[in-house]
């Protein structure tokens, strides 16, 4: 399970089997504290509240529950305030390279959403400095691993190729439009993939929360394709747009809550 933010809506939905897995303690300390209630209710239900949260109080910061009160383990539950997009998605974006490699996984585990993001700060310093959207991120051996704060695709020849998640984040927005690509009949690669194949790319776009699908037409003042938004970005752009309206369940409003 995870959560969608789109321009209208905050949407609960289902993460295929292999996802889920990771989330049995979760699901385990929720039926523990919450009396058997399943996890779609209980996140509902923190959802509901936490939006009342963010607009009627102060930030709160705690050290934490005192261990002796700490029953279960730690039920752990970012909230982050509801925004539009960051950029424009029907227009595209422009992206630099970064001299600023990311973490190896040697060092940090990619698969670990953390808040050590010092390297993917300094990589998007790079790129406002150099007038991009976004940068992106080598890995240690010089091949792409994602932007400073995206999933990365490209598209040539008709297949979509993206990095294989050592070396990045395997994010929940990156899978679902994979899952979706495979709905539509499209063929989907994980593997390496060198920084030169995205200068000679048909399309490019990055995928992430508060991002969705974006396009990019440039790359290291490159263009790419034709400079325009491609017709497989609009594809899946359709396809994700349809998934967020009949998937999941609607988190109410601020005044619905208020009202309930």
């Amino acid at each position: 399970m995870g959560l969608i933010c789109t321009p209208c809506w905050t949407f609960i939905y289902h993460l295929n089997v292999e996802r889920r897995e990771s989330l049995q303690p979760f699901e385990r300390n929720v039926a523990k504290e919450k009396e058997g209630k399943s996890m779609e209710s209980y996140l509902a239900k923190v959802v509901h509240f936490g939006i009342n949260h963010i607009f009627q109080y102060h930030l709160w910061v705690t050290s934490g529950m005192n261990p002796s009160l700490n029953l279960y383990g730690c039920t752990l539950i970012v909230l982050a305030e509801w925004k539009p997009p960051v950029y424009d998605n029907t227009r595209g974006i422009t992206l630099v390279t970064a001299t600023t490699r990311r973490n190896s996984p040697n060092n940090l585990d990619s698969k670990i959403h953390h808040n050590n993001l010092l390297n993917n700060i300094l990589a998007k310093i790079e790129g406002n400095n150099a007038q991009a959207d976004d940068a992106i991120m080598l890995d240690k051996d010089g091949y792409v691993s994602e932007t400073n704060a995206t999933n990365i695709f490209l598209v040539k020849k008709g297949r979509i190729l993206t990095p294989h998640a050592d070396n990045c984040l395997p994010g929940i927005t990156r899978a679902t439009v994979m899952d979706l690509a495979t709905k539509e009949n499209l063929v989907v690669d994980e593997r390496r993939i060198s920084l030169s194949e995205f200068h000679t790319a048909d399309e490019v776009w990055t995928t992430g929360t508060m991002g969705e699908l974006n396009p990019v037409i440039r790359v290291d003042g490159r263009i790419v394709g034709d400079g325009r938004v491609g017709p497989m970005t609009q594809r899946l752009q359709k396809a994700y747009k349809k998934f967020t309206a009949v998937s999941g369940v609607p988190i109410p409003t601020l005044q619905q809550s208020r009202e309930n």
